[in-house]
């Protein structure tokens, strides 16, 4: 390795410290070119996924008819109806939950948000499922534009919550194309008042990678720190 002290006279800490300022100068130039995911690695937005956001406060629960746009901050019951679930079971997140059934069959809809930033990215959405009654309740989620996919839940307890019917996440992924805001929609495909338990909607955040250059350069100030380290015979003048 070519020190500084070889190409310009100095003396022995200054030499070090060119080393460790050339080292830092590295690593930033390595991170600044490199390509990493863009806005800080982030993921698209979702907004009052755990139903906390509403009026009236539902009570036990509130049933509410298609086109409801207004009593669930951010969603909207697109078809038939749903209970707006609070005091009735213990929620998966927060205090309050939905039945995709309320009279009978219904779905919940919200806008996603879409950004440059997203483009490009594999995208999972998570939600937690459990049953109000035992036994297997069926349902459909979909994305304006991307596939509609059936789920299932089984459960053995009458509640969420109770011994054998415990709140459990599925996903749903997908790959934005372009920017925008496309519908997503939990349907119920089980008749009657009582269906799937619906709670705790989010996207799951995408983990940061380092890019190739940035891996360089963190290679390039250990080595040199490593340099530094070592036991080193006094210049001979």
């Amino acid at each position: 390795m070519v020190y500084f002290s070889y190409l310009f006279p100095c003396d022995r800490s200054k030499s070090m410290k060119l080393n460790i300022n050339l080292a830092a100068l590295l690593f930033i130039g390595a991170s600044a070119f490199s390509v990493s995911l863009p806005n800080s690695v982030k993921a698209v937005s979702i907004s009052n996924g755990s139903f906390e956001n509403g009026a009236p406060i539902p009570g036990d629960f509130s049933t509410l008819p298609s086109p409801d746009a207004t009593s669930i901050t951010d969603w909207t019951v697109s078809a038939g109806s749903v209970d707006y679930i609070s005091t009735l079971w213990s929620a998966s997140e927060g205090s309050r939950s939905i039945d995709l059934n309320g009279s009978d069959l219904g779905a919940l809809s919200t806008l996603l948000t879409i950004d440059s930033g997203d483009v490009g990215f594999e995208q999972t959405i998570l939600f937690d499922l459990a049953t109000n009654g035992s036994g297997q309740k069926d349902l459909s989620v979909s994305l304006s534009g991307f596939a509609t996919l059936p789920y299932s839940i089984i459960s053995t307890g009458n509640k969420p919550g109770d011994s054998g019917n415990l709140w459990t996440t599925f996903s749903y992924k997908f790959t934005p194309t372009s920017i925008g805001t496309p519908t997503l929609t939990f349907t119920s495909l089980s008749p009657g008042n009582a269906g799937a338990a619906l709670d705790n909607v989010r996207v799951q955040p995408i983990p940061f990678e380092f890019s190739p250059l940035s891996l360089i350069g963190v290679g390039a100030v250990l080595f040199i720190r490593s340099k530094l380290l070592q036991r080193r015979k006094p210049y001979n003048n």
